[in-house]
């Protein structure tokens, strides 16, 4: 029998008490190339919904230096495509990939890059990898951003147009000086970089754009930094590309202390939801598209650390550590923005490793064995009571 059942009791359950939507499974793609051990760290689906490239990075021993490869699955024939590990700038360099998009007739990966240890916000630079659809590397070439050191955060498939945002970081004796950069990228890998030098988001941060506006959330650190005080806070914005932020909030998060608890998803509608944990205890924040900020919803739950946070239909979606410390099970769980209630689902096996969506269905990966499955399916709208 297979482990992913096609429609599971705990989905009806979550479909009848959430009221936003239910997961079906329409295919599973083992991943042959792929280790149980690869970090997921991004999926995206083209145009089209024929074709998925799922950008993955790992360990390797000795010297303990970073891989990061990109696979190509097709959707419909349901088999896995080609994998590439990805080419670093240098013979030295640590490379941790960071998003894959489709644009045109190819596919395009974003990386950082660097040439000492894992990725750190003091070194490093910014590069994208142009492959066909067969798997031929065509191009690869660095962002030019004139500051000291440069990480990027996500690359944006988005209006006909493909965009990179990231963050450059300068220090003198005293401070430091953080600023955001937006980069639009064109078929030849010519870049055209847009500094933004008012603050900026860490790399960890949730981007989406939604016709011309960008809207993101997570990590902030202010214009100028003491290097003696770290200052770095939680907050959403809407993004002026061409400079500066249009609003920006900073929805307080009482059951953490730290807001590297705080997980980031923005859904269609532009709303910015974040997620944080403490002790059992979750707290769940929307702020709409004009930066308004709704009341928290606390509850509690069996989950802690998120792994992965995305909307899908009228809900969320989160991989969730389990509360019993690093050796704690992972579970994916849907959750009912309006009232927290959290139900735990099946579709993504035993150790879900991550998951996303678009505004009709869900892609994940799951770990099957020493295996890694594709996983997908329809988010199915539930009739509402």
């Amino acid at each position: 029998m297979n482990r992913f059942s096609t429609c599971s009791l705990s989905l009806l359950i979550a479909c009848g008490h959430a009221q936003g939507g239910q997961l079906t499974r329409s295919g599973s793609i083992p991943l042959g190339d792929l280790t149980a051990s690869s970090d997921i760290n991004n999926i995206a689906i083209s145009p089209d919904g024929t074709q998925a490239c799922v950008v993955t990075s790992y360990v390797k021993e000795p010297g303990a230096a970073v891989y990061s490869t990109v696979t190509l699955v097709d959707l419909v024939r349901k088999k896995a495509g080609w994998t590439r590990q990805m080419p670093p700038p240098d013979a030295t360099a640590n490379v941790y990939a960071v998003a894959c998009r489709f644009h045109g007739n190819n596919v395009y990966v974003l990386a950082n890059a660097d040439t000492a240890h894992a990725m750190a916000n003091n070194v490093g630079r910014v590069y994208v990898v142009k492959y066909s659809r067969s798997g031929d590397e065509l191009k690869r070439a660095a962002i030019p951003v004139s500051t000291e050191s440069r990480v990027a955060i996500d690359m944006l498939a988005h209006d006909g147009k493909l965009d990179v945002i990231g963050f450059g970081k300068d220090t003198d004796a005293n401070n430091e000086y953080y600023g955001m950069f937006v980069t639009a990228v064109d078929e030849s890998l010519e870049f055209h970089t847009r500094m933004m030098k008012d603050g900026s988001y860490t790399q960890f941060a949730a981007v989406r754009a939604i016709g011309s506006q960008w809207y993101i959330g997570g990590d902030f650190y202010p214009k100028i930094v003491p290097k003696n005080d770290l200052a770095i806070y939680y907050a959403n914005s809407k993004i002026k590309l061409g400079g500066g932020y249009l609003w920006s909030v900073r929805p307080q998060h009482k059951v953490v202390t730290a807001s590297d608890n705080i997980a980031t998803a923005i859904d269609y509608q532009a709303t910015t939801y974040s997620l944080s944990q403490s002790r059992g205890t979750s707290s769940l924040i929307a702020v709409d598209a004009g930066g308004t900020i709704t009341p928290a919803v606390t509850y509690k739950s069996a989950f802690c650390k998120v792994e992965a946070f995305t909307p899908a239909g009228q809900g969320l979606l989160a991989i969730r550590q389990s509360c019993a410390g690093s050796g704690g099970k992972r579970g994916l769980v849907w959750i009912d923005p309006a009232t927290g209630a959290e139900t735990t689902l099946d579709v993504l096996g035993n150790t879900p490793k991550f998951i996303v969506s678009d505004s009709r269905n869900w892609y994940g990966v799951g770990q099957l064995g020493r295996r890694l499955e594709f996983v997908f399916g329809p988010v199915t709208a539930c009739k509402t009571r």
